[in-house]
Order: C-alpha cells, then structure tokens, then sequence
C-alpha cells in the first residue's frame, strides 16, 4: 500500500481496492473567515486584526468610509478577543447600532455570525465564513 499527502486530504492506494481518500478531522469551525459586508456597496472588508477600526478619517481608520458624511471620522471599533468580536462605538455622532437598538459609546457588545449592524445610516452584516 502507498501513501501520498496533499496538504490535509491523504490519499491510501492499494492495488487491488482502488483508492481510498482518508479527510482529516479539522472542523469547519476552525476555518472561520470573519468579514462585514457593506450592504450599500456588497464591499466584503476581513476582520484580521485585534482592532478594526471604521471611520471617515483616512489616515486613522483601517475601514475607511470617506463617501458617507454621517461616518464619524472615528466612529467604531471591532474587537476580536479570545475568539469572540464585539462592537463599540467610539461616541459617533449619529451613533452606532445593533440589530435595530441604539449601543452605548465605550461599552462592547457581542456580535455574531449574522448579527446586522448600523454605523449612522450604512448597514453591514458580520460574518464568521
């Protein structure tokens, strides 16, 4: 029997019973991919970093959102800790919201795979994949 690996799928051959493909065990979990999506623009922007930070001011932000003049130029954070993400909004001037509740300037709230939120009047959808 000969043995060959192509990354994570290994494939078994025996002569005589053709080929077997052995997958491993890794779950999807772990291939989680998190992004929002803009729904103005269908832009997709990757969550790759601790703090990403959305914004109109261009050189501050990591999101920039220069089209939109209800954008603060510092106007949320996403956070993504021990494997969780939150929002916070950085005391915006025409706020930030979670599915359709005003949040708090400072105080994190969890978000979600699905979880739909609003910065001013641009809405976006968080998703883990």
């Amino acid at each position: 029997m000969q043995s060959a690996s192509f990354g994570e799928t290994t494939v078994l051959s025996d002569e005589s019973a053709g080929e077997t493909t052995v997958l491993s065990n890794t779950s999807y979990s772990q291939s989680l991919t998190p992004h929002l999506i803009r729904e103005k623009t269908k832009q997709v922007v990757f969550v790759d970093k601790s703090v990403l930070r959305i914004g109109a001011e261009q050189s501050y932000a990591d999101f920039y959102l220069g089209d939109n003049p209800a954008i603060s130029r510092s106007h949320a954070d996403i956070v993504m800790r021990d494997g969780e993400f939150y929002i916070v909004d950085n005391n915006s001037t025409n706020q930030t919201f979670v599915d359709g509740r005003v949040i708090q300037p400072g105080i994190e709230v969890k978000i979600d795979h699905g979880t739909i939120f609003t910065l001013a009047d641009e809405k976006f959808e968080f998703k883990l994949y």
